[in-house]
């Protein structure tokens, strides 16, 4: 069995991101970044089968070097190998060509049972990913995954539940088939002092992406479909006005505040 897990890295801090002038989002280098936060739940959703099936499972992420970092948190968690696809060409990528980048990270890795994702990104709220690499690969998806009910590798079958509105769905496919999954599918375990000195030593192979069979055209902004014209930055936080009395003079004024602004 081998299941692939795909991590994001995103901004933790508001340094990480910043508006230009024209209107266009620059990723900044003096911010902190952090793996996606439902990228643990991907990640021990995939150890679990491993637990189960055995196997393996492949850790990969697209993006800058510094990503080395949350590829190298999945290691300490169990993964076995992690590979970083980084190529100044596919800077600029939206979810449809991020998700062609990694589709072609999953075909040089070989063979694979299933692909493991979290339901959306952090930074972008995108719910693409797992769509589109389903589009690119050619193989089932299931979205909002909250159990994996079964899991069968040898008979090529999964079946799981889905979190739907007012419920839940238990629907099958045939593997290798992309999965989706939601926070709470499981309690993702810590690293171990072990995991984490082990993997701190590791090489994080990088892959180009002539070394995914892709083209520059096909990532990146020509590969992009989507077009964001302007983002605009959040206005600057508003003063705040203190009160001062005795708490029934205070909540004489504030009363009469909210009601003059028709607030209730």
């Amino acid at each position: 069995m081998k299941a692939i897990v795909f991590v994001k890295e995103v901004a933790e801090t508001p340094d990480g991101v910043s508006v230009t002038s024209d209107g266009q989002l620059s990723s900044g280098e003096g911010g902190a970044f952090l793996t996606d936060p439902i990228d643990p739940y991907s990640i021990e959703t995939a150890l679990q089968l491993k637990d189960k099936s055995g196997g393996e499972v492949i850790a990969i992420t697209a993006g800058e070097p510094r990503a080395e970092k949350i590829l190298k948190e999945a290691l300490a968690m169990g993964a076995d190998e992690a590979f970083l696809v980084h190529d100044e060409a596919a800077s600029g990528s939206d979810p449809y060509a991020t998700a062609r980048l990694l589709a072609g990270a999953a075909k040089k890795s070989g063979d694979y049972d299933i692909i493991v994702v979290g339901e959306r990104a952090a930074d972008d709220n995108s719910y693409a990913i797992g769509p589109a690499l389903g589009q690119h690969l050619d193989i089932p998806v299931l979205t909002y995954v909250n159990e994996v009910r079964e899991f069968d590798p040898e008979n090529k079958k999964i079946r799981v539940v889905r979190s739907i509105d007012g419920g839940s769905q238990v629907v099958e496919a045939t593997l290798p088939a992309v999965i989706t999954v939601v926070k709470g599918i499981h309690e993702p375990r810590y690293p171990s002092l072990m995991g984490i000195r082990k993997a701190s030593k590791r090489e994080v192979p990088v892959w180009s992406i002539a070394d995914i069979g892709e083209e520059a055209e096909r990532v990146g902004p020509s590969g992009s479909p989507t077009r964001m014209r302007s983002f605009d930055p959040p206005p600057p936080p508003s003063g705040c006005e203190m009160i001062e009395g005795t708490p029934e003079e205070v909540a004489e004024q504030l009363v009469g505040k909210i009601m003059d602004k028709k607030i209730l």
